[in-house]
């Protein structure tokens, strides 16, 4: 039997996928590293979970493996051609290399305000709007794919806000979206979709959720995870994309719904099971792991040697401010 188990209450669910084990798995390859065993990294996501149902009533979790198997299925009876909004769900092997990808992402700034949708692989200090990066990768999906019917793939559709946005750029080439393929979603989402025609088909669905929380977003330094923060320096005139989980010091705990009282120890809690991964992988490779390695750089996360040093670094001035 699973140790991932489902409190039962009155209240809504606060859903929590541990998808982290793909994303390490796939950044380890990448760079020719190590990682921790499956077991290691499903044990990561179980520790999470405790802290969460420490705080919730009603925790949920969705396997990762659960969702790339259902996943696979809902993709492979869908007719029409796939875009996929990022490469979460391709990375962990859900999909083949014959799809596209729009690679984007909704971004913040650094006061945590939504600036809109950003492509991961542009050139964003040669654009004075974000939005104008994500029209570019969307129009050349649209060229591709002019006067067809699509189907999008996004791993969360919380509201399908993001879903409605592609679309006013897509329709412009007389591309229209036929269904949105979902990991997980709401009943928000299927309301709001549904309103614009759209078919929403999910992996696992919630008609009511208090929130939902990924992994990635968790553990410091997981490949993709976190939120994206555009960083602009208006002196030199030049923009940076940072992460930023949804821990202090690096983002805010807000994003999680982790209620004030909490927010210190939570964040805490996810610095000290970041340094525990983290411990694994430099012991695993017998060497030391910088923060230059990392997929995405960290905000409020400084140039360093050792990652695991940094974070301890880190993890020791909270503690002293809790004193």
């Amino acid at each position: 039997m699973s140790k991932f188990r489902v409190n039962s209450f009155d209240q809504d669910p606060f859903v929590f996928s541990p998808d982290i084990e793909g994303l390490f798995e796939e950044w380890g390859k990448a760079s020719s590293l190590m990682m921790p065993c499956p077991s290691y990294m499903e044990s990561v996501g179980w520790r999470i979970a405790e802290y969460l149902e420490n705080i919730f009533p009603n925790v949920q979790i969705v396997k990762e493996s659960d969702v790339k198997n259902k996943l696979r299925t809902l993709c492979s009876n869908v007719p029409s051609p796939i875009i996929a909004v990022d490469r979460t769900y391709s990375i962990n092997g859900v999909l083949s290399d014959k799809i596209d990808y729009l690679d984007i992402t909704k971004a913040v700034g650094l006061d945590y305000k939504t600036i809109g949708l950003i492509h991961y692989n542009r050139d964003i200090s040669k654009k004075d709007q974000t939005v104008g990066i994500f029209a570019d990768a969307a129009r050349e999906i649209a060229l591709a794919h002019k006067g067809q019917k699509i189907a999008l793939l996004d791993d969360i559709v919380f509201f399908g806000t993001t879903m409605l946005n592609i679309r006013d750029v897509l329709s412009e080439y007389d591309v229209s979206i036929e269904c949105v393929i979902a990991g997980i979603s709401t009943g928000a989402a299927k309301e709001n979709l549904s309103t614009a025609n759209i078919n929403l088909v999910s992996a696992y669905h919630f008609e009511h959720v208090f929130n939902e929380v990924c992994g990635r977003d968790l553990v410091v330094g997981t490949p993709n995870g976190g939120r994206t923060v555009l960083v602009v320096d208006e002196v030199h005139n030049h923009k940076t994309v940072k992460k930023a989980p949804f821990i202090e010091p690096f983002g805010t705990t807000r994003w999680a719904t982790i209620p004030p009282k909490h927010a210190q120890n939570f964040s805490n809690a996810m610095l000290d099971i970041s340094i525990d991964l983290w411990s694994e992988i430099e012991r695993l490779n017998a060497r030391k792991i910088s923060s230059e390695e990392l997929r995405n750089p960290i905000l409020n996360l400084n140039n360093v040697n050792s990652i695991v040093e940094a974070l301890k670094e880190i993890r020791h001035k909270n503690t002293k401010c809790c004193l």
